[in-house]
């Protein structure tokens, strides 16, 4: 059906570009690959408002190579290729006070009606309006009409479509306490406040049962909670964790998490300095742009430790209150908290600063 609707639409646009200066196939691909990119975005913007007006914490969006960070205010946006072969996705999560599987349909489903309401709209402009080139707008349309209704049919193709989650969320939801969505509401209970530290640790060992993926997200919380704790002597235990859980995966699936694995050996090389209190552990790391997108705040908090160890206080402040500036920017509202309660760890190996 996509194939059909991209040649239907390079039929029209065709037609509507026809004495332009451009070669009239040439400029009908671009004009479709152009609404494309327009569809992609409506429907993924649909998605984030649709989470956003259900109080769901919005926190990245990603629409064909178009990257975006949502921050308290304002946003931080890049051009990078999608993952996994996806042409788009939001990152968003539920209010833990409120019901998830309201919040989980309205966002699922405001992807696809976003699209067919564009659509809709196009149409109705051409009816209501004079529009010089009626073939770019039905093109449009078109395109629109095609990614919706593609979306909203219930399939898996390497991911789960729109219409296969809103089956799922509606009809087989699972129980909101099961331990299926030990991974959702923790994501939730930290964007919304609760650092690494306060998490239960039951819906931990329920996401570590998982196994794979999941036990690398339980062992990011449970050395985020050592670090809010100072208890750098964990260290040793999860870098044992780290390299049983890598022994058993396969090497396809740790290329796929490979984000995740270069943040978890920098946190844990951080959490090893503070142990040892010198700075041997932070050298030759590599953050990379793909770490300083994510985590701005990071490369600082090493800067910092680095600073502190070597004797430059006033460096290491300095260090410190971006480490502060970029956490307070997030949306994930436990990050400041525990960025604020890391710092203090790192001031108490130098003499007593102002912590403002």
């Amino acid at each position: 059906m996509s194939l059909a609707g991209f040649l239907g639409a390079m039929a029209i646009a065709e037609s509507a570009t026809r004495n332009w200066f451009l070669p009239e196939v040439g400029l009908a691909l671009c004009t479709v690959v152009t609404c494309w990119f327009l569809a992609v975005l409506i429907h993924e913007s649909g998605h984030a408002l649709a989470a956003h007006l259900k109080g769901m914490r919005v926190m990245r969006m990603q629409a064909g190579m178009l990257d975006v960070i949502f921050l308290r205010r304002g946003f931080r946006w890049r051009i990078a290729r999608p993952p996994g072969g996806l042409h788009g996705y939001v990152q968003a999560y539920p209010d833990p006070a409120a019901a998830i599987r309201p919040a989980m349909l309205c966002m699922i489903a405001g992807g696809p009606l976003a699209n067919l309401a564009a659509a809709i709209l196009a149409v109705l402009l051409t009816r209501c309006a004079e529009v010089e080139r009626e073939g770019l707008v039905h093109a449009f349309a078109l395109i629109n009409g095609v990614v919706g209704i593609t979306n909203l049919m219930p399939m898996a193709r390497g991911w789960a479509s729109d219409g296969l989650l809103l089956y799922l969320w509606g009809r087989r939801s699972p129980d909101e306490q099961s331990s299926l969505l030990a991974h959702l509401r923790l994501m939730s209970l930290s964007v919304f406040g609760t650092t690494s530290d306060r998490l239960p640790e039951q819906l931990v060992d329920d996401l570590d049962a998982q196994g794979s993926t999941a036990s690398l997200i339980a062992l990011w919380i449970r050395m985020k909670a050592s670090q809010n704790l100072g208890n750098w002597k964990a260290v040793e235990a999860l870098d044992d964790q780290l390299e049983q859980i890598l022994s058993g995966m396969p090497g396809k699936e740790q290329r796929e998490n490979k984000p995740l694995l270069v943040l978890l050996r920098l946190e844990l090389a951080f959490s090893r300095a503070m142990h040892e209190q010198r700075a041997a552990p932070l050298g030759n790391l590599v953050f990379g742009k793909g770490v300083d997108w994510l985590v701005p705040h990071l490369r600082h908090r090493h800067a910092a430790l680095a600073s502190m160890l070597a004797g430059e206080w006033s460096a290491a402040e300095a260090a410190l209150l971006r480490v502060r500036r970029h956490a307070e920017a997030s949306q994930d509202r436990a990050l400041a908290e525990s960025e604020n309660r890391i710092s203090r760890h790192i001031r108490a190996l130098g003499p007593t600063f102002p912590s403002g």
